[in-house]
């Protein structure tokens, strides 16, 4: 289970060695990274998605990841943290210079598969922390929010990215 932590926390930009435990300081700077990545990524595609069941799930993960971030910093602030905007790793910048280079249906595709793969690495992320992490209020939050992001993986599986006529 920890090699699945360290290998979402890697694709996220923050791994920091294989000698380092699954602690609450690494959830916080990888969930943030992928809110920010999830954030950027949506205010995209609710301009340049050519499917509205793509602009209507881009509104949705805007609206669900304000609560969750607005939950993970009560959360971290609760257990004696402070959430820090982070800079996005390099793969994360590329992925989004790419969908901003596209619009239309090859938007649309790109889009569907970079939210499959930030999805299953957010899942990941949070399913091993609840299981592994330090315990306190961030862990339960990672343990609360789970659902949601199991949710939002099984919409984007179901979305299509055939322009809509």
């Amino acid at each position: 289970m920890r090699v699945w932590f360290l290998l979402a926390i890697a694709a996220l930009g923050f791994a920091s060695g294989a000698e380092r435990a699954a602690d609450t300081d690494q959830f916080v700077a990888a969930a943030v990274a992928a809110g920010q990545f999830d954030r950027a990524a949506s205010r995209l595609a609710v301009s340049r998605a050519n499917n509205q069941d793509v602009r209507i799930f881009a509104e949705q993960v805007l609206r669900v990841q304000t609560y969750l971030e607005e939950r993970l910093e009560a959360a971290a602030r609760e257990g004696g943290r402070k959430v820090q905007p982070v800079d996005l790793a390099k793969l994360q910048r590329q992925r989004l210079q790419q969908l901003r280079s596209l619009s239309g249906a090859e938007f649309d595709r790109l889009f569907i598969e970079e939210q499959l793969k930030a999805n299953r690495d957010a899942v990941a992320l949070f399913a091993h922390f609840m299981k592994n992490g330090d315990s306190g209020p961030v862990r339960r939050f990672a343990s609360s929010a789970l659902p949601d992001l199991e949710t939002r993986l099984s919409h984007v599986r179901g979305l299509d990215a055939t322009p809509m006529t």
